[in-house]
């Protein structure tokens, strides 16, 4: 990645804001959809999450992605503390693409 704007315009992971799993080839996946804090792998995301052994490794309240065509994060914001709930809403719309969809 030679620019801060390249690693904008993809799902790839801004320079030291997230760690990527080297088994996971993201430049050529065609995923554009991540699950955060899943315990089973859905078909077609790529998962995400602060613990264990994620796709990438990040956290929901900043994310290091953008124009996401989905994020799935069921039974993830209820373990975030109140004050960091509207921290972690913003970095979902900010990774979603415009039309992009939040499922919780």
């Amino acid at each position: 990645m030679s620019s801060l704007k390249e690693a904008q315009a993809g799902i790839q992971p801004y320079p030291l804001a997230g760690t990527v799993n080297p088994a996971v080839g993201l430049a050529s996946s065609p995923s554009r959809s991540i699950e955060i804090g899943g315990n089973a792998p859905r078909d077609g995301f790529l998962q995400v999450d602060r613990f264990g052994s994620p796709d990438i490794r990040a956290d929901i309240r900043a994310l290091p992605f953008k124009h996401l065509d989905r994020i799935y994060a069921s039974h993830v914001l209820e373990h975030l503390p109140d004050a960091d709930i509207v921290m972690a809403m913003k970095s979902c719309c900010r990774a979603l693409r415009q039309d992009g969809v939040f499922e919780a």
